[in-house]
């Protein structure tokens, strides 16, 4: 399979008609299949159709026309298939996603840049309308460290799993985290996901999201930490590590972080780090049991904004 985004569909199905591809009687909207012989199908989509599920696109849309796809056997094997893929180095632009006609899908970059299009068969029971945009692919990751407490936090990679595994299950986490997802650590492409090391043990694990729309553009930041290293600081380290990344490599000016409120120790933690009060959500999320709401607060670090023009 091979998608082009084209400029102007009309005159493309004109072009390829003229080079004796049968054009499918319904060969209008957004996105036209056509299929070749062999099985091969050239797939026309544009700026419309793309916007919808190329996050990398729309992103930058100068930065690819063309998207060469394979086909895998099932929806878990394109999120299995991106997750080695962006763990062994590669760029990904398309976080898997079910996308509205019914398969599930993701896209990662070559090491030319090419974009590269994973996609599960189409179940058409999964189909929805009217399509939303998929979700934004995380930032390429580097290694980040603090020499002076030997904190370093560099992306995840396979081995990862039975360590952060059994971090995640200790009963001090758990009592914030809730239990482990499947496919942990490996299941929030649209995060970037971190892993905490001091002295070459791992000891946890940070994420950050980012919300691209630029009128409200800002980054959030959660964690958590092995319990036999708490108060050590080694939190307040990692937390600045990532801030600093947000504010001088990725352009933010203000980032969130929202604990709970009886979570005292990430609070002061927070605090240390440089975050304020803003103000507690009432009832924001459920108890690790599932049978209650707790409240969060609140907390930001602002930045002074970089001024347009």
């Amino acid at each position: 399979m091979l998608n082009l985004i084209v400029g102007d569909l009309p005159a493309s199905l004109e072009f390829y008609r003229r080079l004796g591809v049968v054009l499918p009687e319904d060969a209008s909207g957004p996105h036209v299949q056509l299929r070749m012989p062999g099985g091969f199908s050239l797939e026309l989509d544009t700026a419309e159709s793309a916007r919808i599920w190329h996050a990398g696109w729309r992103a930058d849309p100068a930065s690819a026309r063309v998207v060469v796809g394979f086909a895998l056997p099932t929806r878990d094997a394109v999120d299995q298939r991106y997750q080695e893929l962006t763990s062994a180095g590669y760029q990904g632009k398309q976080p898997p996603f079910d996308a509205h006609w019914g398969a599930r899908y993701a896209i990662v970059a070559d090491p030319d840049g090419n974009d590269v299009g994973l996609m599960s068969p189409v179940d058409g029971s999964r189909r929805t309308w009217p399509p939303r945009e998929s979700p934004t692919a995380a930032p390429l990751l580097m290694r980040l460290a603090s020499p002076e407490m030997a904190v370093v936090l560099r992306p995840l990679q396979p081995g990862d799993e039975a360590e952060l595994l059994r971090i995640h299950r200790t009963p001090e986490v758990m009592r914030w985290w809730d239990a482990p997802g499947a496919g942990f650590p490996w299941d929030e492409p649209e995060s970037a996901r971190l892993t905490i090391e001091v002295g070459g043990k791992i000891v946890g694990l940070i994420q950050f999201w980012e919300e691209p729309e630029p009128k409200y553009r800002h980054a959030g930041i959660d964690l958590f930490l092995d319990p036999a290293v708490h108060g050590r600081g080694i939190g307040t380290e990692a937390v600045r590590l990532v801030m600093r990344h947000l504010i001088d490599d990725r352009g933010h000016h203000r980032i969130t972080i929202d604990p709970a409120t009886g979570n005292a120790a990430a609070i002061r933690a927070y605090r240390k780090a440089g975050f304020t009060e803003v103000g507690v959500m009432r009832c924001a999320e459920r108890d690790a049991d599932g049978n209650g709401w707790h409240d969060s607060l609140l907390m930001e670090f602002v930045a002074a904004p970089a001024r347009q023009g």
